[in-house]
């Protein structure tokens, strides 16, 4: 059943401990929702959740909590909200970056002569404001030289990238003629002191299937 604590209606507790959200005492029906919120949390879980204290989880959060209200403190409260906003500013952000009259920031480190095209720039700037993303660009759209300015941010140094055996040197002319950044190529598989340098070319090899060796 549902807890009243003063004058309110609470379906459990929750709070903000060692970094991660806290939930006990979740009702079972407010626990059903919040596992179709996240599906990642088990079926067979009950009573006790943690999640993490990052912005898209704090959002979630708070749309849960206005269908499911928890006793929380004052200060917990403040910071889910400041949370929750945060995502959606970075949220607001990316879609300004998508639109075609974004100014995309300049970054220092390109050889005379080079330039980022808008829409690479657009695709830099998006993976640094999301942490991440799969570039689908279409052949000769110069997905490596997107690559190669999004490690002019120095955020991203050390930097390691990895690609097929046969595209490792490739890699290393396009970065080296595009960019002033060191760059080194990752040679065998023994262990070897590694230069200084902003990037750093790993290789992986494919293994063979077992029909294949038939």
């Amino acid at each position: 059943m549902k807890v009243r604590w003063g004058m309110g209606v609470f379906y459990g507790i929750m709070e903000l401990t060692n970094g991660r959200w806290k939930l006990t005492e979740v009702h079972p029906h407010a626990a059903i929702r919040l596992k179709q919120l996240f599906p990642r949390v088990a079926l067979r879980q009950v009573g006790t959740f943690l999640f993490s204290n990052r912005s898209n989880i704090c959002a979630d959060l708070s749309w849960f909590i206005q269908r499911y209200p928890m006793r929380m403190s004052p200060e917990d409260k403040a910071r889910l909200l400041k949370g929750s906003e945060r995502f959606f500013e970075v949220q607001a952000h990316m879609e300004n970056i998508l639109k075609p009259d974004y100014v995309p920031i300049t970054r220092a480190g390109l050889t005379p002569g080079q330039k980022i095209r808008h829409y690479q720039a657009q695709a830099i700037d998006l993976c640094l404001a999301r942490g991440s993303l799969l570039l689908g660009d279409d052949v000769g759209l110069g997905k490596t030289y997107t690559a190669a300015g999004m490690l002019l941010e120095p955020e991203t140094h050390p930097a390691a990238v990895v690609v097929q055996p046969h595209l490792q040197e490739q890699w290393r002319e396009k970065i080296e003629s595009f960019t002033e950044l060191r760059v080194h190529k990752i040679k065998g598989t023994r262990p070897y002191l590694l230069p200084e340098a902003d990037v750093y070319l790993f290789n992986y090899l494919r293994q063979k299937s077992p029909s294949s060796t038939k």
